[in-house]
C-alpha cells in the first residue's frame, strides 16, 4: 500500500479502535466474573443449612451472614449494571472512531485513486510519445 498523508491518521484511527475493543473485551470479562461470583454466593446460600435449635447467638450469625451473602450480590448486581453501562459508552465510542476511521479511509483511497489516474495518464501520454517516434522513424526508413 502506497504512503499518503492519511496513512499514519489510519494507523491512529485503528489503534484506537483496536484499544476500544480491548477495554469492551476487559469489561465484559469482569461482567463474567462478577456473574459467576454471584452464583457462587447463590451456591452457597442453598447449601447453608438454617439452624432450628441452639443458641440465638447462633441463630443471629447465620442471619448476619446471610445478610452479607445478599449484600455481595446486590453490590455485585450493582458492578455489573454499571459495567454495562461503561460498555454502552464504549460501544458509542467504537461507533464514533469507526465513522472517522471510514472517512479518513475513503479519503486515502480518493487520493491513491487519484494518484493511480495520473500514473496511467502519464503512461498513455509516453506511449503515445513512443508511438508518434517509432511512427517518424518508420516514415524516414521508407
Amino acid at each position: 500500500m502506497k504512503k499518503t498523508q492519511f496513512t499514519d491518521i489510519l494507523k491512529i484511527k485503528k489503534n484506537k479502535i483496536k484499544e476500544i475493543e480491548q477495554k469492551i473485551q476487559k469489561v465484559r470479562f469482569g461482567i463474567a466474573k462478577n456473574q459467576e461470583r454471584i452464583k457462587e454466593i447463590e451456591e452457597d446460600i442453598l447449601n447453608i443449612e438454617y439452624p432450628i435449635s441452639g443458641y440465638f447467638s447462633v441463630l443471629q450469625q447465620y442471619n448476619l451472614a446471610m445478610n452479607n451473602m445478599k449484600s455481595d450480590i446486590y453490590n455485585l448486581e450493582n458492578q455489573i449494571e454499571q459495567a454495562n453501562n461503561i460498555i454502552a459508552q464504549l460501544q458509542e465510542e467504537l461507533k464514533l472512531a469507526n465513522l472517522e476511521f471510514e472517512k479518513f479511509k475513503f479519503l486515502n483511497d480518493e487520493v491513491l485513486e487519484k494518484e493511480a489516474k495520473r500514473l496511467k495518464k502519464l503512461e498513455e501520454n509516453r506511449l503515445d510519445e513512443i508511438a508518434i517516434i517509432l511512427f517518424n522513424q518508420k516514415k524516414e526508413l521508407k
